[in-house]
């Protein structure tokens, strides 16, 4: 799920799943749960981009978060009771030092 991105279209992401540590309580649309880390990089290292027929593909718009969640996890993430908090911080901070 996208939490942020920058004017380049790169990607901030938490990935969810159906065994992470938090859960979405009232969210009944596919995977509830997730981990509090935010990716900016892929496997390759390379910038988390959409592109067609790769590794990031965009849901199908009937399965689209509403806002509330996504501000949701964002909060959680980056200030929430979690290790990887300042780690959040920071790759956020690079993501869009060129904005």
């Amino acid at each position: 799920m996208v939490v942020d991105k920058n004017k380049d279209n790169e990607l901030a992401v938490v990935k969810l799943t159906t065994k992470g540590r938090f859960r979405l309580l009232d969210y009944d649309n596919g995977k509830s749960r997730y981990n509090s880390q935010i990716e900016t990089l892929d496997d390759e290292g390379k910038s988390i981009r959409v592109r067609v027929g790769k590794k990031f593909i965009p849901a199908n718009k009937n399965k689209d978060m509403p806002q509330k969640y996504v501000r949701e996890i964002k909060n959680k993430c980056l200030y929430g009771n979690t290790p990887y908090k300042q780690e959040n911080h920071r790759k956020l901070e690079e993501l869009k030092k060129n904005d």
